[in-house]
């Protein structure tokens, strides 16, 4: 069996890299949240004013007729 000494300097150089990989994954998940948060933030806010859209898109469909049938009726 063979054993292999690691010179200091290659050691701390992976220590530094892994640390850095470490720290750069860190930051994309957070990035990743952030994201997704923003996200589900906008979709909250659309869902929200597609409510009132399509509300208001119904009411109107069935005012007209209403206001019409009114208007009809004082004709009368």
């Amino acid at each position: 069996m063979e054993y292999y000494l690691i010179p200091p300097e290659i050691l701390k150089d992976l220590y530094e890299w892994n640390h850095t990989t470490k720290e750069n994954i860190n930051q994309i998940k957070k990035n990743i949240t952030d994201t997704q948060e923003r996200i589900l933030k906008d979709n909250v806010r659309m869902n929200e004013e597609m409510k009132k859209i399509v509300e208001q898109k119904i009411e109107n469909q069935f005012h007209f007729p209403k206001r019409d049938l009114q208007e009809t009726e004082e004709n009368k």
